[in-house]
């Protein structure tokens, strides 16, 4: 899914693209650390550089792409038999937590989340219900992997940090302003649960890439919702044009309706 977002997240692979912020090099891909893509990973991926180009614009609510089997079988299978990506359940959240850990992962900031383990395992362990502030509505604490295991998946990574695919992307989408573009692996753990919300200022544009095993995923409410503002709470939507130099607002879930779930 490749958007400008107004919905619900819950990505194993995710990313962002800032306009006109330069972060950090150690965070931003490679295309903006002047890093030429490693010919190899071009060859073996640049198949998705098509998907992206002939991918039909969707309009509602907003402009998306949904492009279906983005990879194909082969990198598929390798991600879904990764032990750094899926491995064997766990008894509880600590063994859960420590297998994470030993396979490169570090805790990362996000809304709706923590970074304090043992603040999240409390948490976990009373069974209270929690929230981080009063804009979201769970407690949750997110992972992100900090080098890859397998040469397929560096080099996906590789990729779609690179200047061929964040070039794809931008002329998809017409963007005119100078971007930086972050492409990461990330797991969210039990009480991550953000708010309706769109982007925020900085940001021009959103992808994830959601991988799942098999389809009882599909039991959870773990999808991420493309919303629109019911016809009553339209009006914010001038408020928001009117007023471009000010941050948007996160805002209740009764105050959306649903368009797609992905």
């Amino acid at each position: 899914m490749f958007s400008e977002r107004f919905g619900k997240i819950w990505p194993l692979l995710t990313a962002v693209f800032d306009k006109c912020r330069r972060r950090n090099s150690s965070v931003i891909g490679r295309a903006d650390r002047n890093l030429p893509t490693p010919i190899e990973a071009v060859r073996e991926f640049e198949y998705l550089l098509d998907k992206i180009d002939t991918a039909e614009i969707c309009t509602n609510p907003f402009n998306h792409l949904h492009i279906v089997n983005f990879l194909n079988e082969k990198h598929l299978s390798t991600i879904l038999q990764d032990d750094q990506i899926h491995f064997e359940a766990c008894e509880n959240t600590r063994e859960l937590i420590r297998k994470i850990k030993s396979r490169n992962y570090v805790v990362q900031g996000f809304p709706g989340c923590v970074t304090n383990i043992e603040e999240y395992l409390d948490f976990i362990e009373s069974g209270e219900k929690k929230t981080t502030d009063a804009t979201k509505e769970g407690c949750g604490i997110a992972f992100r992997i900090q080098t890859y295991k397998t040469p397929i998946i560096s080099n996906l990574m590789m990729f779609l940090n690179g200047s061929e695919c964040k070039a794809a992307m931008i002329r998809k989408f017409k963007v005119q302003d100078e971007a930086v573009i972050l492409t990461a692996i990330q797991k969210y753990l039990t009480g991550y649960a953000i708010s309706p919300h769109p982007d925020g200022r900085q940001k021009c544009m959103t992808y994830l890439l959601n991988i799942n095993k098999d389809d009882s995923v599909s039991e959870f409410d773990v999808h991420t919702h493309l919303l629109k503002f019911k016809p009553e709470k339209s009006f914010i939507y001038d408020a928001w044009k009117k007023n471009s130099n000010r941050d948007r607002c996160w805002v209740p879930w009764e105050w959306c309706e649903t368009v797609k779930k992905n």
